[in-house]
């Protein structure tokens, strides 16, 4: 009897190792593999994540261990901070315009977003999207007064509508995967909350909108916070 318990106990050991072996051979995959992807993990990988996530917790024994090798697989596959560069636009209307939106917030006029002090129409700049993870958060969350206060130690700013609807306009596909926030300038409404433009898609559209935002506010991974560094 005790024969029979030491193979059980060995063969389980064994399933366990391969269990581990398995999500470590995906964390290599993906670390390695990760400066060639164009710019987010594809779907495919996503949900193999999502496999071995459930054999880890379906494994109370090791769950703790192989749960973790794969936090370390997320937030790897997520931290790559996406870079592109526009120019400047320095005329909302002209702006909106370029960027051919299937439907624009009606409060997103020159008026309510006036043109900011030094603009310098076509100058050249690099917009940096930053995913909470990109800022040091792995739970996938961060707060406004969080995602600004990580910007500045690493010596960048929230861009304002004059990079973030260039962004929109050369790069039209990047928010059909993800919200692209621009925290650089707020619009007040008249009732008092504070609004902020965002690019963003639905049903295979692009819009322009305004989104109610506070400095304790929860964006996701879901998100893209839109910056300009030194």
């Amino acid at each position: 009897m005790k024969g029979c318990n030491q193979i059980t106990q060995t063969h389980e050991r064994g399933k366990v190792m391969k269990r581990l072996v398995g999500a470590m051979l995906v964390f290599f995959f993906f670390t390695l593999t990760l400066p060639a992807f164009a710019e987010e993990p594809t779907v495919g990988q996503l949900n193999e994540l999502d496999r071995l996530v459930a054999v880890c917790k379906a494994n109370t024994k090791t769950a703790e261990a192989c749960l973790k090798v794969l936090r370390m697989v997320a937030v790897a596959a997520t931290a790559v901070t996406d870079t592109f560069t526009v120019e400047v636009r320095c005329n909302l209307s002209e702006a909106v315009e370029a960027g051919k939106y299937n439907w624009v917030n009606k409060h997103i006029t020159p008026k309510s977003f006036p043109v900011p002090k030094g603009c310098v129409e076509g100058e050249r700049v690099k917009v940096l999207l930053f995913s909470p993870q990109n800022l040091g958060e792995e739970d996938g969350y961060i707060t406004t007064r969080e995602a600004i206060t990580e910007m500045g130690k690493r010596k960048c700013r929230p861009v304002d509508w004059t990079l973030l609807l260039p962004l929109g306009d050369k790069y039209p596909e990047l928010q059909r995967k993800f919200w692209i926030v621009g925290l650089g300038f707020a619009w007040q409404r008249p009732g008092g909350s504070v609004n902020v433009p965002i690019l963003g898609g639905r049903d295979g559209q692009r819009g322009l909108s305004l989104y109610w935002v506070g400095p304790d506010y929860r964006w996701s991974s879901d998100n893209r916070l839109a910056a300009s560094c030194e």
